[in-house]
Formats: C-alpha cells, structure tokens, sequence
C-alpha cells in the first residue's frame, strides 16, 4: 500500500507508541497470552507486548512496514505481510487470547460486507472468552459535524497535516508530510470507509460477539460522540 510504504521510515515520528495502548491490551489480562496484532505497522506495540512476556505475532499488508518490524523478530515475536482479509488462512490452527486492531486500520476496507466478513474471521480465531480490541475514528463525530480533517501532528521532526474530503460515501483521506531534518514533503491519498458506531455494534453482534464494550479513549473513558476516538473491546 504506497500511502504506508512512503511514510515508513517516518511513522513511528508520526504515531509514537503511548502507555495507555499498552495498558488498555494488558488491562485485566494473565501472563503469558498469546495476541495478534493487525495492522501493527513498524510492530512497536507488538514489540512491548512481547517484553511483557506474551507470544505476539503483527501483521500488516505493507511490507516496508513488515521490513522495519522484521528487525525485532524473536523466538516469541514474529511479524508477516498479511491482508487481514486472509488472517483465517494463516492462523487457522492458532488460537488467539487477545486480537487488537488499532489505528484507524478497520476503515480501509471496502464495504460493510467486508468488515463483517473480518469480524468473523476473528472471532474464529479467539479462545473462548478471547477479547477482540479495536480503535478507529469516531465517525459519528466527523460526519455529524462534517469535519474537513483531523488535528495537524507536529514535533520537532514531523509536521503530518490530515484533510477528509466526502466522496460517494467514502472519505478521501488526504495528508502532507513535511519532514523537518530532511526538509521534504510527502503527499498521499487514500479512501476510507467512514462506518458509525452503531453500525460496528450491529455487525459484531451478527459475527457472534456477545459483550461488546465501547469507550472513547484507551483509559476506557465513556463514549462520548463529542470525542474522535472510538475504541471497542468485545467478547
């Protein structure tokens, strides 16, 4: 996917890992699970994980991304270009205590159809009483209130500007990367599928997922549709 692949190197610049990722995937959890992360980009949180004593495995369908995390491998760490459309053809006999999805990942698919298909593969994929986590933007919030993008990112490496464009029931994510130590730029474009909260609910609970929790930050604080994270964990 060229939009990840030209901002590789950059990314963890971009996204630093913060502590509350990490809190909210080992909140309330025993030692020793097993986790899959899709979507893990440069595998930074995998990687945390996998200190914490847990066998983690990270995918992405970028593999620039997979290159970068590759370096970290360990006898309990792996990493592999996998589109998550297809994690049910490599783990098949695998059993996951924890599934995390963070990062906006989920609204790269194409259709409704799509997110349910993935919601099912997963939810195959789990131990009983497994925990399936995800994060996306909150977009009940940006359609609501027809947001034109998100906050800019800025620190003394990077500056990342975020514009939404509606087109057809998708949002054109368009973004500039100004990297400051290399004075260059980076422009992308990438369709995302803007899906409501109450839509996810609904298609989780026809993947079979039963207790579905929803909170508006990784400290598990209240949903709140002002706020534009959405962050979920079900059962």
């Amino acid at each position: 996917m060229s939009f990840y692949t030209s901002i590789s190197k950059y990314y963890d610049y971009i996204f630093p890992l913060k502590n509350d990722k990490v809190n909210f995937v080992l909140d309330r959890v025993q030692k020793n699970q097993i986790i899959l992360d899709i979507g893990c980009s440069t595998g930074e949180l995998t990687r945390r994980l996998n200190e914490y004593g847990h066998w983690a495995v990270g995918i992405d369908i970028d593999a620039d991304m997979i290159d970068i995390a590759k370096g970290y491998e360990t006898e309990n760490l792996a990493y592999y270009v996998i589109d998550m459309l297809d994690i049910d053809e490599k783990f098949s006999d695998t059993e996951f205590n924890q599934i995390i999805c963070f990062g906006n990942t989920l609204v790269h698919l194409n259709s409704k159809e799509e997110i349910l298909n993935f919601f099912k593969k997963v939810k195959s994929l789990l131990k009983r009483q497994g925990k399936f986590k995800f994060q996306i933007i909150n977009y009940d919030k940006v359609l609501n209130e027809k947001l034109q993008g998100l906050p800019t990112i800025e620190n003394d490496k990077i500056k990342f500007v975020r514009k939404y464009k509606l087109i057809n029931g998708f949002i054109q994510f368009n973004t500039n990367l100004i990297i400051k130590y290399e004075n260059r730029e980076i422009e992308n474009s990438i369709m995302l599928l803007p899906i409501r909260k109450d839509e996810i609910i609904t298609l989780l609970t026809k993947a079979g997922f039963e207790e579905i929790d929803i909170f508006s930050s990784f400290n598990r604080d209240p949903w709140d549709i002002k706020k534009l994270p959405l962050v979920i964990e079900a059962e």
